[in-house]
């Protein structure tokens, strides 16, 4: 099983190359529409509609897993503008999806892959 961010860039990419290969992949994003359109381009893809900033939600998915082969954490956003056009809100926005919310997941992945599953946790910029 295979747990991916995956509604655009190289995390879609990445759970399609998977799906492919015949890996069942859990498909997690905020863009449910993005979700939907995925689920529906492969089978073998199962949506999941996650809050990255939900530490409890990441928790609740990890725990609903049968299993955990792989996990690839691929979720980024970068404000628009330049540095001096990026307001504090903006940052910590941005902070919070690129630093927290990869910590979370990686923390909540590797405990359920522990507890049996497989042992590869990667971080990717998005």
């Amino acid at each position: 099983m295979c747990s991916f961010w995956a509604a655009a860039g190289i995390g879609r990419e990445t759970a399609l190359a998977f799906c492919r290969e015949g890996a069942i992949v859990h498909a997690i994003d905020r863009d449910a529409r993005l979700l939907r359109e995925l689920s529906d381009e492969s089978p073998g893809m199962v949506p999941h509609v996650l809050d990255l900033t939900d530490s409890d939600a990441i928790d609740r998915f990890h725990a609903g897993l049968e299993r955990l082969d792989v996990q690839v954490n691929c979720a980024g956003i970068v404000p628009v503008g330049t540095l001096l056009d990026c307001n504090r809100m903006q940052w910590e926005g941005a902070f919070e999806i690129n630093v927290t919310a990869i910590f979370s997941m990686m923390q909540a992945g590797v405990a359920r892959m522990l507890k049996g599953g497989g042992a590869r946790s990667s971080m990717w910029p998005r």
